[in-house]
């Protein structure tokens, strides 16, 4: 868990194929290791949903989660499309 949340998002795009927004990201900085890590905070970050696809009810739900990240973490995530 590297804690990573975006808060205060205002969506500047929306369309059939992504969706972004901007606003400002936290994420553990997991130095010296990710349980006593501190905080960074990132003002103006970028998120766009991707990838959309048809749920169980054949609603329309972005898959995936391409964003920009600090260094050292992966992308894009996957989203969970089907309720657990």
């Amino acid at each position: 868990d590297f804690g990573l949340v975006y808060t205060s998002l205002a969506w500047t795009s929306w369309t059939a194929r992504s969706a972004t927004a901007v606003g400002a990201m936290s994420y553990k900085t997991c130095e010296p290791n990710c349980a006593e890590g501190g905080i960074r905070n990132v003002h103006g970050a970028k998120i766009t949903l991707t990838v959309p696809v048809k749920d169980r009810n054949g609603q329309l739900v972005w898959s995936e989660l391409p964003v920009m990240m600090p260094p050292g973490y992966q992308q894009p995530f996957s989203l969970q499309t089907q309720p657990g």
